[in-house]
C-alpha cells in the first residue's frame, strides 16, 4: 500500500495542520510532518508533492531544496516571506492569507503531473 501523495511539512505547526484539513476535505491525502529530514529518501517515494507550511521569514523546507539537500517531489511553500522571488523550477510559493480553491487547484494539477508557472 502506497502513502498519501502529499506531505505537509508544519513548520508553523497549525499551518501545517490546517492545511493538511483543507486538503483532506477536498479528498486529497496527506500526512504532516513537523520537519523534513532530507536523509530520509525512504519518507519520499511514495509523495508528488510537499507542501512546506511556513508562515515565518524563511522555510527551512525551501532552503534545502535550493541549497540542494532535498531533491525530488514538487515543493509549494505557503506563506514563507522569502519564496515569492524564487523561480526554480519545481518551487511554487502561495501567500497568505490562503485562498482554499486555487491552493487546492495548484495542488491536483501537481499531483496530476500539468505543468505550471
Amino acid at each position: 500500500m502506497s502513502g498519501p501523495p502529499v506531505l505537509v511539512v508544519g513548520e508553523t505547526p497549525s499551518l501545517g495542520r490546517a492545511i493538511q484539513d483543507l486538503l483532506e476535505a477536498y479528498a486529497i491525502s496527506a500526512r504532516l510532518v513537523s520537519d523534513l529530514d532530507p536523509a530520509d529518501r525512504a519518507a519520499l517515494r511514495d509523495i508528488r508533492v510537499i507542501v512546506a507550511a511556513a508562515n515565518s521569514p524563511q522555510s527551512r523546507t525551501l532552503q534545502a531544496r535550493l541549497h540542494g539537500h532535498l531533491r525530488g517531489p514538487e515543493l509549494v511553500v505557503v506563506g514563507s516571506r522569502d519564496a515569492p522571488g524564487v523561480t526554480a523550477p519545481g518551487i511554487h510559493s502561495v501567500g497568505l492569507p490562503l485562498v482554499p480553491a486555487p491552493f487546492v487547484q495548484l495542488v491536483r494539477a501537481l499531483l496530476a503531473g500539468e505543468p505550471r508557472g
